[in-house]
């Protein structure tokens, strides 16, 4: 226990620093909303509609297709401008393009307009605004904090079953998209207006400073450097089959549960399991990185989905479904866990948000593909078994490409870095 207690610079980061991982950990719950929803919406969307899940499906590869392309530029805003200025509009741009959603549904092509709506407005709200800032005040408990800022998502997926589920029963899953933006919005802006400054947002505040950031003063690689390292290829790689194959996974296991003849809304109860550990599986992840190898609990932490894939193969009924919601919410945990922290480890905070911005862009645009290939696997083989066969071993590769990163380089002082 004494391993995993705080030091005192760590307990004086957080007695200061508090509020910054929690507002954090809201932001985080929305970017991770979209495909939630469609993952508890799914059969009542395609029921009301006549759509193929794919055609529902396709607005997360708007998504990807938004993201990977302007993701590094949004990192590169957050480095330039801060995470507030970039925060604030972003919080209220997602609620109103969440809410547009209800009435995005009148054909395929309005229903997509609104998917790009969200894709553009998502990119504000995106893990590299949020990690940026945390990173930037947090430097002793630095796992810790990303663990708590990322375990937004988690929670998210504990509960945003449940309450979707709810609301679409009472409201139907236009009504469920209204209420859920509205209640993202009365949680959300409030806070991050109040309480969410990162350390050049706090010193510009103090000093009445440029709206720009001055980051030459931090430690780090050059973006020719990182761009052309080995390091950074394995990373982006690995992101990008991670976010494809974990995402075919979570956003079609309630309809996998429901194939195998669970009740819709015991099945969104069992996959509500799939955010509770990974909250659990994050925090304890952000602990274990401030204190061992980084490469070694990514791949440990990758690779605990193939067990789920096996489970879901060979179990015809739901006898393990909720040992496969655990498996799949400590692997998503893990997951962006080590990708942020790793960001910074091996290439510094001097161009963090446009490094983690272009990883997060990948992951994303796996995010994006995921859904899709799960979509098409069922509709054109009636089942899932085929898209399980393919994503076990891609979270195989992807683990064996985090594991083998190697150890943390010593990073060039701010006047020996290159420009």
């Amino acid at each position: 226990m004494r391993l995993l207690a705080l030091s005192e610079p760590e307990r004086r980061e957080w007695t200061e620093g508090w509020k910054l991982p929690l507002i954090a950990a809201v932001g985080m719950a929305m970017s991770a909303s979209p495909n939630l929803t469609l993952g508890a919406l799914m059969t009542a969307i395609q029921e009301d509609t006549g759509w193929t899940r794919l055609q529902i499906s396709a607005g997360t590869g708007i998504m990807s297709v938004v993201m990977i392309m302007l993701a590094p530029i949004m990192g590169h805003a957050v480095d330039r401008f801060g995470s507030r200025r970039i925060a604030l509009p972003g919080l209220a741009m997602f609620c109103l393009a969440l809410a547009s959603l209800s009435i995005a549904g009148i054909s395929k092509e309005t229903w997509w307009a609104g998917w790009t709506f969200i894709a553009v407005s998502a990119l504000f709200i995106k893990s590299t605004v949020w990690t940026a800032a945390v990173i930037s005040r947090f430097s002793h408990s630095r796992g810790l904090a990303i663990a708590v800022a990322l375990s937004g998502s988690g929670l998210a997926s504990f509960c945003l079953p449940f309450f979707l589920t709810l609301l679409q029963q009472s409201f139907g899953w236009r009504g469920a998209y209204c209420g859920l933006a509205v209640f993202f919005a009365s949680l959300s802006l409030p806070a991050a207006w109040r309480h969410f400054f990162d350390a050049a947002d706090q010193r510009r505040r103090d000093n009445s400073l440029s709206a720009l950031v001055d980051r030459s003063n931090l430690p780090g690689l050059s973006p020719r450097e990182i761009f052309r390292s080995r390091r950074f290829a394995q990373l982006a790689l690995s992101c990008l089959l991670v976010g494809t194959a974990i995402t075919a996974l979570s956003v079609h296991f309630i309809p996998i549960l429901t194939s195998k003849g669970a009740a819709p809304l015991a099945a969104a109860g069992i996959a509500a399991g799939i955010g509770l550990s990974s909250v659990i599986g994050r925090l304890m992840t952000g602990l274990l990185l401030d204190r061992f190898s980084g490469p070694l609990i990514g791949l440990t932490g990758f690779a605990l989905p193939v067990a789920a894939c096996i489970l879901l193969l060979v179990d015809s009924g739901t006898s393990y479904a909720i040992v496969v919601a655990i498996l799949i919410g400590l692997a998503a945990g893990a997951e962006f866990d080590v990708i942020a922290y790793l960001s910074a480890r091996y290439f510094g905070l001097r161009h963090y948000g446009l490094v983690f911005g272009t990883v997060v862009g990948l992951l994303s645009f796996g995010a994006g593909i995921g859904p899709m290939f799960g979509a098409f696997m069922f509709d054109h083989y009636g089942n899932y078994e085929n898209m399980l066969l393919v994503v076990a071993p891609t979270f195989v590769l992807s683990g064996l490409l985090i594991g083998s990163l190697g150890s943390y380089p010593v990073l060039p002082a701010p006047d020996a870095a290159p420009s």
